[in-house]
């Protein structure tokens, strides 16, 4: 996949839009909202025709994850504008997105009546990055954890609030953060002083656990309850959910 930017500026203001060339040579572009207000780009309504529509456009909001402007009530599916103290209209990270970016990037603003998509967002996310999130595991990221120094010391850790087990060098991988000091009391979800990421294997060891994954699958109930547009759009995310089962089985 190649990638490329293009910056714009006007009246002190910088914009950036992103484009990248996946493998089928499509072309995926993603502005930031400030390139857009500098381009007078229109966000008009989003009416889906097809599934495959709707996969582009996920496509696009993760790619426009490192861009933290977002506008105040619209969501970022179809750009219908809400409320934004509309109790149906949330603002989430994507899940295992802090393994790429630091809070506040990553976030997707959305009405609850696009769940599903934010839900197949998760999946591609997590496909692409090939990244587990914790959501979708045992691991729990309110305990306090175990880390081997460099030294052969081994002291208490924490594991990143929304983060995941990742795939590196044909190796699962976790990050664990840690202070300085291995006499320092840490709190599960702060960010300390180092971050080292250890083997999976090494990690479980060391910790007495046994890892359980647990993939996002839709129900036939839950298909068969939405129109035809949807449904085959979650049909295509459970049929990557099990190819990507098998990569999974392949490393672990």
């Amino acid at each position: 996949m190649n990638k490329s930017s293009i910056y714009l500026s006007q009246n002190n203001l910088a914009g950036k839009i992103n484009l990248e060339k996946k493998s089928n040579n499509k072309i995926i572009v993603a502005h930031s909202n400030i390139s857009n207000i500098i381009t007078k780009r229109p966000n008009d309504v989003i009416n889906f025709s097809s599934y495959e529509e709707i996969i582009e456009k996920i496509q696009s909001i993760i790619f426009s994850m490192c861009f933290t402007s977002r506008y105040v009530g619209m969501d970022m599916y179809d750009n219908k504008i809400y409320n934004n103290y509309d109790k149906d209209f949330k603002q989430i990270y994507i899940y295992g997105i802090q393994n790429v970016y630091d809070v506040p990037a990553g976030v997707v603003f959305y009405h609850t009546s696009n769940e599903l998509l934010f839900q197949c967002t998760n999946i591609e996310f997590m496909i692409t990055q090939f990244i587990i999130p914790f959501k979708f595991t045992n691991i729990s990221t309110k305990k306090i954890y175990l880390v081997k120094r460099s030294s052969g010391d081994i002291q208490d850790a924490c594991l990143l609030e929304n983060g995941g087990i990742f795939l590196k060098e044909d190796i699962f991988r976790i990050t664990n953060n840690f202070s300085s000091s291995k006499y320092e009391k840490l709190d599960p979800g702060v960010l300390n002083d180092f971050q080292k990421a250890v083997f999976l294997d090494n990690f479980l060891k060391l910790n007495k656990l046994k890892l359980e994954i647990n993939l996002p699958y839709f129900s036939k109930n839950v298909i068969n309850n939405e129109i035809p547009i949807i449904q085959n759009l979650l049909e295509y995310y459970n049929k990557k959910l099990k190819d990507f089962s098998k990569k999974i089985d392949k490393y672990y």
